[in-house]
């Protein structure tokens, strides 16, 4: 077994594990995920998929949505929402806060489903994911889409952050993968290759994450730092911990 093929492995038994689904669940409970979610990411992520139904698209699904957090603000815009994942304790916790979405316990990238897509949303997966499992999930993912059809995704450690380049640093001395980041250019040259072509970058997060350390003091800062940096200039937004992408089915190849 490749070193590539036994992370794919390790990834997804990681999150198929017995009670991974509470676990996760408390990573938005509190502290610095909690107030990204409520102050920044939700308004961002409400406002883009927002603006894809008002274009036209009419059913989304949320690959790997987890314990459900994006699949119930996908809810209140789509008529029709499906989560999909693999893990039946994330999902336990999903189909307990969504009132209309419709859930699927399955890995899509060796068993599809038969229903098309006008938008996937995808969250917290590709960073973490190894590159044959991106490879992979970008496939099945443009199977179950709509020519003309708009994924959503994010990366929430960019590696020209602050964070980022901490990582980066530990990982050079460590000469280990202690924690994994991603450049846009990275995760857009994935994109190419699967036939999506990007049409926006938004980059948020610019208040860098200190562990689990002084939760409160995250709230504090978080929108004031976040004002600041968006009043500078554009070429510092790749300071900025985590992005959004919107990418464009162009074709499957």
């Amino acid at each position: 077994m490749t070193n590539e093929t036994r992370g794919f492995e390790e990834y997804r038994k990681s999150h198929a594990s017995p009670n991974y689904g509470h676990v996760y669940e408390k990573t938005y409970l509190d502290g610095y995920y909690h107030h990204q979610w409520e102050l920044i990411e939700r308004p961002l992520v409400r406002s883009i998929l927002s603006d894809l139904q008002e274009s036209g698209k009419v059913d989304c699904l949320d690959f790997a949505c987890g314990t459900g957090r994006v699949t119930q603000l996908t809810e209140d815009i789509f008529p029709t929402v499906v989560g999909v994942d693999i893990s039946a304790t994330m999902l336990e916790q999903a189909r307990s806060k969504c009132n209309k979405a419709r859930f699927i316990e399955r890995d899509i990238t060796s068993s599809p489903l038969d229903q098309k897509f006008d938008a996937v949303t995808a969250f917290r997966f590709f960073l973490n994911a190894e590159p044959e499992l991106r490879k992979s999930a970008l496939k099945a993912i443009s199977a179950v889409m709509r020519d003309d059809g708009r994924l959503v995704l994010n990366i929430h450690v960019n590696s020209s952050s602050v964070l980022g380049l901490a990582y980066r640093i530990r990982n050079a001395l460590k000469r280990e993968t202690v924690a994994k980041t991603c450049s846009l250019k990275e995760i857009t040259n994935y994109l190419d290759q699967a036939g999506f072509e990007v049409e926006d970058t938004f980059w948020y997060s610019f208040l860098p994450r200190v562990g689990w350390r002084f939760p409160r003091l995250s709230g504090r800062l978080m929108l004031p730092v976040e004002r600041f940096f968006n009043r500078l200039p554009s070429s510092l937004r790749g300071l900025a911990q985590s992005f959004v992408i919107v990418a464009r089915k162009v074709e499957f190849r």
